[in-house]
C-alpha cells in the first residue's frame, strides 16, 4: 500500500448494477519523467580512474525529494552511450532511500587516478562514458528497449538524464558534457524535467549514501508483511510466508498472482490490516492455479500503492497441507483510505447497489466505472464554483463512492464491444490496479480472480 493509490480488490459474482447494464467487474496502471517524481537522478560523473581524475569510480548520485521513504529494492540505474538505443549497462538497486537523503551507486573504474568514493549503497561494474553519455532510473530491474528520448515516457522510467551528445535526454535537450574532473549536478536539486534547464557542469560532490538498510525478514505472517498502515513495514526484506491462491494473472501486464492466508476473510470484525498479498513474478513466471496453497519467498516492496513479495519460479512451492479456505469479505463498498488499506488483494463479496458512472475506457480496457449508491459521480465544478465548499464536498463524495472494474487483461483489440455471457460467476480480489505496461491511471480497482471477458447486457434484451 502507500503513494499512487492504484488498489484492486478482489469481488466473488457478478455484480448488477443501474441503467440496466450487467457486468464482471475487475483492475489496473505506472511511471515516465515527471518533475513530480519523489526521487531523481542528482548527479552523473563518467570520469572515474581516468587520467586525471578527481574520483576512482564513476557514480550516480540519486536524492528523495519527497516526505516518505521510497523503496528501491526493485529499481536499477542503467546506462547508454551517447547514441541513447542500447541499455547495455545495468545496476540493481538494494535498500530504500529516506526523505530529503542521497543514495550513491558506484559504477565501474577506466583505471587507478582519483580518490575512493563515499561508501556506496549500490555497486556495479559498468563504465560510463565521461563526456556523452544517458543515464535512466529505471523501476525494474530488466534493461530498457526504448531508445533516444522517447524513453522520458517509457512507463518504466522514473527519471532520465542524457549528458554532452547523448541523445536520450528529458525535456529540450540533454545536460552539459562530463570531463574526468567534472560531473553534472541538478542545480539545488531542481526538476523541471527538462536536462538542460536542470543540470549544470561542475566539481563531482557525491554525498555519502544514506539510504536506510533493509528491515529483518524471515518467515513472516501474510498480516505482518501488510502491517496496519499506509506502506509495508518490511519493504525491502526478503521473507517466507504461506497462503491460498485467490487469484491467478499468468499474463495480460499483471504478471503475477495473490495469496491470503488460509481461513481468513467472512465479517473481519476485529482486523486492523489486510490478510493477502500480491506476488510479482514478471522476470520468472510462476505456474499456479486458484485454490493452490503455496509457500513464497521474496522480496517485500510498494508498487503503486500495492503491497507486493517478488519471487521467483523456484521460490514458490506448493504446501502438502492444504490450509483452510479462504471465505469472501461481505461488505459494502469501503468509502475511506484505512477501510479499504484493511481489505488490500483480499477477496471480497461485494454488497450494496452500483450505478456506471464512466465508460470512457470500456472498450479500450474492457473496465466499467463505477459508483457506489443510485447517482452517478458528477464534475464537482458542475454543481458548484470551484474553491467553494460546496464543490469540495462534492469531490470528497466522489472519491469515497467511486471505484473501477476491469476484466484483467491489458489492452482490448480496438474497437471492441463487451460481448461475452454474462451470466459467469466470479471472485474478486481487492487490492491496488497495477498496469505494469499499461498507462498510468488513479483510483481503486477491481481485478477478477481470473482473467474473463467482459459482459454487457442492456434491459430488454
Amino acid at each position: 500500500m502507500g503513494v499512487g493509490r492504484l488498489r484492486s480488490f478482489s469481488f466473488a459474482a457478478v455484480l448488477a448494477v443501474t441503467a440496466g447494464l450487467t457486468v464482471a467487474v475487475p483492475a489496473v496502471a505506472s511511471a515516465a519523467v515527471d518533475r513530480a517524481a519523489p526521487v531523481v537522478i542528482n548527479e552523473v560523473y563518467g570520469g572515474g580512474g581516468n587520467s586525471g581524475a578527481t574520483f576512482r569510480n564513476d557514480f550516480v548520485e540519486l536524492i528523495n525529494k519527497g516526505t516518505t521513504p521510497v523503496d528501491l529494492s526493485s529499481y536499477s540505474v542503467q546506462y547508454a552511450a551517447a547514441a541513447g538505443t542500447n541499455w547495455s549497462g545495468v545496476i540493481a538497486l538494494t535498500g530504500s532511500v529516506q526523505p530529503g537523503q542521497t543514495y550513491l551507486v558506484q559504477a565501474g573504474s577506466g583505471g587507478s587516478a582519483g580518490a575512493a568514493l563515499p561508501t556506496p549503497n549500490a555497486t556495479g561494474t559498468t563504465n560510463f562514458a565521461a563526456a556523452n553519455g544517458n543515464i535512466a532510473l529505471v523501476s525494474r530491474a530488466t534493461a530498457l528497449t526504448c531508445t533516444t528520448s522517447a524513453c522520458a515516457s517509457d512507463p518504466a522510467v522514473v527519471d532520465l538524464v542524457g549528458f554532452g551528445t547523448g541523445q536520450a535526454f528529458a525535456g529540450t535537450a540533454a545536460a552539459p558534457a562530463g570531463s574526468n574532473t567534472t560531473s553534472v549536478a541538478r542545480t539545488a536539486a531542481a526538476n523541471t524535467a527538462d536536462n538542460r534547464a536542470d543540470f549544470t557542469a561542475g566539481a563531482p560532490s557525491p554525498a555519502a549514501g544514506t539510504a536506510a538498510p533493509p528491515p529483518a525478514g524471515g518467515v513472516k505472517t501474510i498480516a505482518e508483511i501488510q502491517g496496519t498502515g499506509a506502506t509495508s513495514p518490511l519493504v525491502g526484506a526478503t521473507v517466507t510466508t504461506t497462503g491460498m491462491v485467490t487469484a491467478a494473472y499468468p499474463d495480460g501486464g499483471l504478471s503475477g498472482f495473490t495469496i491470503q492466508t488460509g481461513g481468513t476473510g467472512a465479517a473481519r470484525t476485529t482486523a486492523t490490516g489486510s490478510d493477502a498479498v500480491f506476488v510479482f513474478a514478471d522476470a520468472d513466471p510462476v505456474s499456479v492455479a486458484v485454490g493452490q496453497s503455496v509457500s513464497v519467498t521474496g522480496v517485500v516492496s510498494e508498487f503503486n500503492g500495492l503491497t507486493e513479495i517478488t519471487a521467483r519460479a523456484t521460490d514458490v512451492t506448493e504446501l502438502a497441507q492444504p490450509l483452510l479456505p479462504v471465505i469472501p469479505v461481505t461488505t459494502t463498498w469501503p468509502r475511506t483510505e484505512p477501510e479499504r488499506e484493511k481489505l488490500e488483494s483480499m477477496l471480497l463479496q461485494p454488497g450494496g447497489q452500483y450505478t456506471v458512472t464512466d465508460t470512457f475506457a470500456t472498450n479500450r480496457f474492457g473496465e466499467v466505472a463505477l459508483a457506489t449508491g443510485t447517482t452517478p459521480l458528477v464534475q464537482p465544478t458542475d454543481a458548484a464554483p470551484a474553491g467553494s465548499a460546496e464543490a469540495a464536498a462534492v469531490a470528497a463524495d466522489n472519491a469515497a463512492r467511486g471505484h473501477a472494474g476491469r476484466r484483467g487483461l491489458g489492452e482490448l483489440p480496438h474497437p471492441r464491444q463487451p460481448d461475452a455471457d454474462p451470466a459467469v460467476p466470479v471472485a474478486h480480489r481487492t487490492g491496488a490496479g497495477r498496469g505494469r505496461g499499461e498507462f498510468p491511471e488513479a483510483g481503486d480497482r477491481r481485478l477478477p480472480v481470473q482473467h474473463l471477458a467482459v459482459a454487457a447486457h442492456h434491459a430488454g434484451h
